[in-house]
């Protein structure tokens, strides 16, 4: 799952699944039911993580490259 919802090539399906869920549940995320919500709403904290990536000074961002390869 993790790796997942670091691929670019799914960025659009994620963000209009929760997009979907915000305007289902709203946007108190505590509030979501357990299950597929907050595993989207977890996919999509990751995928936020990992987009700022790039904005990372060179000595964080590789070691949070590594982690986010190995699934951590």
């Amino acid at each position: 799952m993790s790796l997942y919802c670091c691929d670019s090539q799914v960025h659009s399906k994620l963000v209009s699944d929760f997009d979907g869920f915000v305007k289902q549940y709203g946007a108190d995320v505590a509030c979501w039911p357990a299950g597929e919500a907050r595993i989207c709403c977890l996919g999509m904290l990751l995928h936020m993580a990992d987009i700022s990536n790039v904005a990372k000074p060179i000595i964080m961002a590789i070691p949070w490259a590594k982690g986010v390869s190995k699934g951590e």
